[in-house]
């Protein structure tokens, strides 16, 4: 910053470092966090290093950018100099905080990472660790190989970050979040409505200086004096003019009907009370001299000799002041009765300016609030433009401008509470501390959008987002807090002040972080369907390689070339080699209508009339054989039932093999189209032996039992379609 500048440096600036502090400790334990939430075992610690900076280096770098130029903008568009010094100072700290991020605590996080990689402690310098990693496949990363090897690496087991991000949207947590929020933002609102600007010669000395004491001396001595308000005319007007003296008149009756003031005590009105009851003639040409030679010689108006100041020869007025008497609502709006004056006499015409003794700077305490305006005003145009433009999501953009207008209004409007003094120090360290509280909002939001393809529903990304988000924050909103603590050792009331401001700013960006930011990108993605851009089903949709997917197919140990690692075929058209020869040309595949739906009706009847010819063919012969034979001999006895046994134990196997299959009854009508556990031939046996032949036990079955249906497979027939190349009449 001095570069630029030939003015010696504003110690007030230097508080400005504990907002770097946040914002450097954010970016670090954002790449050490990354280091450790994806798995160490299929990469290279070069190649994750480089994955980690192509993933997360994208919303850091974005985030620095955003800030750079906000504050430049900001520093540019106004002429306070404490608050350009400050401004100018963060856009310079960010942009070399970024460049040291990028060349030197990646660095560090990587040989801390490859180290633990190797299976190396912190604490064991000179081992070195099992060296032995995979090859580097990929130098560079496109979306799509980042995005896949982002959800092949991410931990996402359950953990306590995870458990904070469901607590926090949770249906039941909601609602008392939303209530307890509301509560917080009402006050805020009031303590920002009833706060004023104020500074005094007290905040900057020590409680035990001399120099304190003598201040506390003459306002016991000379407390009045801060109950009135000096007006001053600058230059030399034409006070013999009645429009002027009515102009003045009008001021000073103002101040008195509005009840700023009691009283006025102008020597103007009492020359116009002299001018009446005089004998002498005031014209333009003798009014100095009246004023200066009748006037204020005489007792009565001898105590308006110091208001009025004359040139050397005595022929004008060059400078005259005025007093109003303060009521205690002038004093308790000092500022705003100020404000109102000046605009009546600019509007008059009347080089007026004004002077409170109660305000160490008057001009400050009307100036500050509006370049604080002006400055916060340009910054949330800037905002919206650069995070627009870098992120390209509306919906981050719209949380981004929020949660910066709710913060700043927290941290001044609970200032109020804990009576810190609004003045040009304090105004300025709240509209610093905004930006740690855009890189909180914008990491949330980054994290949010790049949670990958695995990551879908709304509530699963938060839970994504915490785990990756939620410790950095912690460590940025809490470590600087931590580290201006041994500098309130130094007794000075505005040290106390920018502590009290560094402490409302971080916890009002940590409960935005918490509680704002997860429910309002919960509304975001269900009410207003804010998704992420790569769910898209240009972008595989259905992952194919995870294991339980019906596309996986495992790659084994076969090698894969780097530059087609991550394009994944369409397995889903894949046809396998076919086992039989290809058919002819023309070939057209037609399934035919099937033979026999019922299963094993065809085959039953064919060895039903086999069996039939069977044994006629052999009645027939012992018919012949043994006729000579006389009927009810033991051999002929023996023979017929040796026959009987044969044909029960041939049932007997045909009906095992029909036996039903394990699987669930149908439930059917009463007319069932299934064949029945029997055989044709032999109801046909059973009706010719008649009555006296009992029933086989091999024929017992249950008269409800029904069979599945099988469907024999239909063969195909062959169609031979038009040739190519002939043209069709």
């Amino acid at each position: 910053m001095q570069f630029y500048r030939n003015l010696p440096v504003d110690p007030l600036v230097y508080p400005i470092c504990f907002v770097t502090i946040g914002i450097g400790l954010l970016w670090l334990f954002q790449l050490h966090f990354s280091w450790s939430r994806y798995s160490s075992a299929a990469v290279h610690p070069t190649e994750k290093i480089a994955f980690i900076l192509a993933h997360d280096g994208p919303g850091i770098a974005a985030s620095a950018v955003v800030i750079v130029l906000t504050f430049l903008a900001m520093g540019a568009a106004i002429q306070n100099g404490h608050m350009v010094s400050s401004f100018l100072g963060i856009a310079s700290s960010v942009a070399i905080l970024l460049v040291f991020t990028v060349c030197f605590i990646s660095v560090f996080v990587f040989v801390g990472g490859s180290r633990e990689a190797r299976g190396v402690k912190w604490y064991q310098i000179f081992k070195t660790g099992d060296t032995h990693f995979t090859a580097p496949q990929l130098a560079s990363f496109d979306s799509a190989s980042l995005f896949s090897l982002h959800d092949r690496l991410l931990d996402s087991r359950p953990c306590a970050s995870r458990a904070v991000g469901a607590f926090v949207i949770s249906p039941k947590i909601r609602y008392p979040i939303l209530v307890l929020c509301t509560a917080y933002v009402f006050f805020a609102i009031y303590g920002f409505y009833n706060t004023g600007i104020d500074i005094k010669e007290e905040y900057f000395l020590p409680s035990g200086s001399s120099e304190k004491s003598f201040i506390e001396q003459y306002r016991d001595q000379f407390g009045k004096t801060t109950q009135f308000v000096e007006l001053t005319i600058e230059n030399s007007i034409e006070y013999h003019d009645h429009d002027v003296q009515n102009s003045i008149f009008d001021i000073m009756d103002f101040a008195i009907a509005e009840g700023y003031a009691t009283r006025a005590v102008n020597w103007l009105a009492e020359f116009a009370k002299f001018e009446k009851a005089s004998i002498y003639d005031v014209n333009p040409d003798t009014f100095v001299p009246v004023v200066n030679l009748v006037f204020l010689p005489s007792e009565t108006y001898r105590k308006y000799t110091s208001d009025i100041v004359m040139d050397r020869f005595q022929t004008q007025i060059i400078k005259s002041r005025m007093y109003l008497e303060l009521t205690a609502k002038g004093f308790a709006e000092r500022t705003s009765f100020v404000d109102m004056i000046l605009k009546k006499a600019a509007a008059k015409g009347i080089p007026l300016s004004v002077d409170i003794p109660a305000s160490m700077s008057l001009r400050h305490d009307i100036s500050v609030f509006t370049s604080g305006m002006v400055a916060f005003g340009v910054a949330i145009v800037m905002l919206f433009i650069v995070s627009l433009l870098l992120l390209g999501q509306p919906a981050l953009t719209v949380m981004l401008l929020i949660t910066s207008i709710a913060v700043l209004g927290e941290t001044v409007g609970y200032a109020y509470y804990w009576s810190v003094p609004m003045n040009i120090v304090t105004l300025t360290m709240a509209l610093a501390g905004n930006a740690l509280t855009c890189v909180i909002v914008m990491a949330f939001c980054y994290s949010y959008s790049m949670s990958g393809k695995s990551q879908i529903r709304a509530g699963v990304r938060i839970q994504y987002t915490f785990q990756a988000t939620l410790i950095p924050v912690l460590f940025a909103c809490i470590v600087p807090v931590l580290t201006f603590l041994p500098l309130l050792y130094v007794d000075v009331p505005v040290v106390h002040h920018l502590f009290k401001i560094v402490v409302l700013n971080a916890t009002a960006s940590l409960i935005h972080y918490l509680f704002f930011l997860p429910n309002m990108m919960l509304a975001f993605s269900e009410r207003f369907g804010f998704s992420c851009s790569s769910l898209s089903c240009a972008e595989l949709c259905c992952d194919m390689d995870d294991e339980s997917s019906i596309y996986y197919i495992p790659t084994g140990g076969r090698a894969v070339h780097p530059e087609g690692l991550y394009h994944h075929p369409s397995y889903t058209y894949t046809v396998p080699k076919p086992l039989m020869n290809a058919p002819p040309p023309h070939y057209l595949a037609i399934a035919a209508p099937p033979v026999n739906s019922i299963y094993g009706q065809a085959e039953y009847a064919s060895r039903g009339e086999m069996k039939r010819e069977s044994r006629r063919h052999r009645r027939h012969s012992e018919s012949s054989v043994g006729a000579s034979e006389t009927d009810g001999t033991p051999r002929r006895d023996r023979e017929r039932e040796s026959r009987r046994r044969r044909q029960r134990r041939a049932v007997s196997r045909d009906s095992e093999i029909y036996e039903d299959l394990p699987s669930p009854r149908v439930v059917t009508s009463s007319r069932s189209t299934s064949p029945r556990r029997q055989q044709p031939g032999s109801m046909r046996r059973q009706n010719h032996s008649g009555p006296s032949n009992p029933r086989p036990q091999a024929f017992h079955y249950e008269e409800g039992a029904q069979w599945r249906p099988y469907v024999q497979p239909s063969p195909y027939m062959f169609y031979p379609g038009p040739v190519y190349g002939q043209q069709r009449r």
